[in-house]
């Protein structure tokens, strides 16, 4: 046996050895049921039904009347088993758990009361306690009959018997009203209430009993405090999510985004026990309503005016294409592959839509300028590099007018000069012959040379000239 278990046991035991008949030849082997058996285990881990209540006075008169059992099989006491223990904290055992709690609470609240007040003897009330808390085990757990005094008594006759033997200890008459029976009154109420309005020290301390009836101290062991979001377990979606304002008898709530239905219930109030029931913590970022519309970067005006430049590049390159041209590698040329009229051939700056810019680099082919959301802006096409492989390759743009703009003396003089092209508003730079070109003609750019871009008119995007 595990000495820990031998030293809580007697413990237990010096203050059980008044329970009944003052005799302790009975500890030593019972303890061997907080062990073997798993009964430690059993009355430290079990949850009531009510789970704002953990009855911690309950508990340890279930170990006192265990540690009082006549009846011992091969060494372990089989008064109160673990399954008892289960039984006791079932839904259907709920009111008289929480009876019994209460009792050993007052009871508590009494003999503090008369040992404050010098009325009683120092460990004078040791027997009434413990005569107390067997009987309201056994009564719990339904074993009266199979306890020392094998018969069963109900609340009312415990609580005359208790009255009875504190009166004797203290010498004088003893009534509790709060029980409703007539036996000098016990004024406790105004010293436990001058207690219970002492604030919880910071500090990690050993809960009092009044800890237990504190229902701020009761959320706070499981986790919930005042701004705590929650929601309902059968409801956790966002549209659910409340905040805790206030914490009494009863949880205070308040709906922490309608999202714009007013209709929804926004506060409402719940007792402790349906609370720790039926609500838990929202994991997660709760639900917020933005203080402004609809905001756009200032970024997304100029993704407006790439799009439209880029269906207007598209457009010339779609009506002016040529089938007629061929590109070679090592040296890189673009070639005719029959003969073309004057102006049949037009090249555009063709390129992927990221290549669309508001950067100058070399090479790069100026659109214009445009308004946007932070003024006016100028925008380039960013050349595609030539390939050193064969165009079936993927992901791979060849167009003749990249291959054409980088201007060679040893291809012979330039054959294409620079025009503007009007889309939608929009001027695109473009390349076309302004002479015949023979067939195998080499297609060379003249330098740059634009005539100057007109105003942009519209924000954000550009209208027809």
């Amino acid at each position: 046996m595990k000495e820990k278990g031998w030293r809580r046991g007697i413990a237990y035991g010096r203050w059980a050895s008044w329970c009944l008949d003052g005799k302790s030849t009975w500890i030593v082997p019972c303890l061997i049921v907080c062990t073997i058996q798993g009964f430690w285990k059993s009355i430290s881990g079990v949850k009531f039904f009510d789970p704002s209540k953990a009855h911690p006075l309950l508990r340890s008169a279930v170990v006192l009347a265990a540690l009082t059992s006549p009846k011992v099989e091969d060494g372990v006491a089989r008064l109160i088993r673990p399954p008892d223990v289960s039984k006791l904290a079932s839904k259907q055992k709920a009111a008289i758990a929480a009876e019994c709690e209460s009792t050993l609470y007052d009871a508590a609240r009494m003999v503090g009361y008369l040992t404050t007040s010098l009325k009683l003897k120092q460990d004078s009330e040791l027997g009434p306690l413990g005569r107390l808390w067997v009987r309201i085990a056994l009564l719990a757990t339904e074993k009266g009959k199979l306890g020392r005094e094998k018969k069963d008594y109900t609340m009312g006759e415990i609580r005359i018997m208790f009255l009875d033997d504190l009166s004797r200890a203290a010498g004088s008459p003893v009534e509790y009203p709060k029980w409703g029976c007539d036996q000098t009154s016990v004024d406790v109420e105004a010293s436990d209430a001058a207690s219970s309005q002492q604030p919880h020290a910071k500090k990690a301390r050993v809960a009092s009993t009044s800890d237990h009836e504190d229902p701020t101290w009761v959320l706070d062991q499981k986790g919930f405090h005042e701004s705590s979001i929650v929601v309902q377990t059968s409801q956790n979606t966002y549209d659910f999510v409340y905040k805790i304002v206030s914490i009494s008898s009863d949880i205070s709530l308040e709906l922490v985004c309608d999202f714009g239905k007013p209709d929804k219930l926004k506060k409402m109030t719940i007792p402790l026990q349906t609370f720790l029931m039926e609500w838990t913590q929202f994991k997660g970022n709760p639900p917020c309503v933005l203080r402004v519309g609809e905001v756009r970067s200032p970024g997304l005006s100029k993704d407006f005016v790439k799009a439209k430049l880029y269906q207007a590049i598209v457009s010339i390159d779609e009506r002016n294409r040529s089938d007629h041209l061929k590109f070679f590698c090592r040296p890189n040329i673009a070639m005719t592959m029959k003969k073309l009229n004057k102006g049949e051939l037009l090249l555009c700056p063709i390129a992927p839509l990221q290549n669309i810019t508001t950067k100058k680099s070399p090479g790069a082919v100026p659109l214009g300028e445009y308004m946007c959301d932070e003024g006016r802006v100028e925008f380039f096409m960013v050349g595609v590099p030539k390939v050193k492989v064969d165009n079936s390759q993927e992901n791979v743009t060849v167009s003749a007018f990249w291959w054409a703009v980088a201007t060679d003396k040893d291809k012979g003089e330039p054959n294409l000069s620079w025009s503007v092209s009007y889309v939608d508003g929009f001027h695109i730079p473009a390349l076309g012959n302004k002479a015949p070109l023979p067939e195998h003609t080499i297609l060379v750019a003249e330098k740059m040379t634009l005539p100057p871009a007109p105003k942009a008119k519209a924000k954000g995007k550009a209208k027809a000239s």
